[in-house]
């Protein structure tokens, strides 16, 4: 995990002062674990629920309302590409960040810019740090005021699982 996130192994990482956001519900799914626990440890005044694969993520979207999901775009099974396109389409309201940090076919860069074309309101090549992802957070927020202006309501439909 320390080369992913080189802060934490430092000790330097903290919550950046300048972000402040409402409590918000947060679902992560990322394959690794330790990336769940250390995006959740960073989240901890939100309300997170942690899945470890894609076909976890549309079981969670199936039964609970989240206000953001937090997706790698590589994991086996149901990949993060194919969670945005279910939940866009059944949930367009809910705001969705794309994390990757590549594969054995695509550079990272090109899997956040595939993840953004699949809908992702915001992206975040790994590594990146704590401040990084609570910006990229900020910039959904941002999107999801812009792109509703106060009008629509949230859509509560549950996302299908195939």
């Amino acid at each position: 995990m320390d080369e992913f996130y080189p802060s934490l192994a430092r000790g330097v990482a903290r919550r950046p002062d300048f972000v402040t956001m409402k409590r918000l519900s947060i679902l992560i799914a990322d394959d690794s674990p330790d990336v769940c626990s250390l995006l959740a440890i960073w989240l901890n005044d939100h309300h997170v629920v942690s899945v470890h694969s894609g076909s976890e993520a549309l079981s969670a979207l199936a039964l609970l309302y989240f206000d953001l999901v937090i997706t790698d775009v590589n994991m086996p099974d149901v990949s993060g590409l194919e969670v945005i396109q279910r939940l866009k389409k059944f949930q367009p309201s809910v705001q969705v960040l794309a994390i990757s940090g590549g594969s054995s076919l695509l550079t990272s860069s090109a899997c956040v810019a595939t993840a953004t074309d699949a809908g992702a309101d915001a992206a975040l090549m790994k590594p990146f740090d704590e401040g990084q992802l609570r910006e990229a957070i900020q910039r959904c927020l941002d999107h999801e005021s812009t792109a509703h202006d106060g009008k629509a309501a949230r859509s509560m439909a549950p996302v299908e699982h195939a």
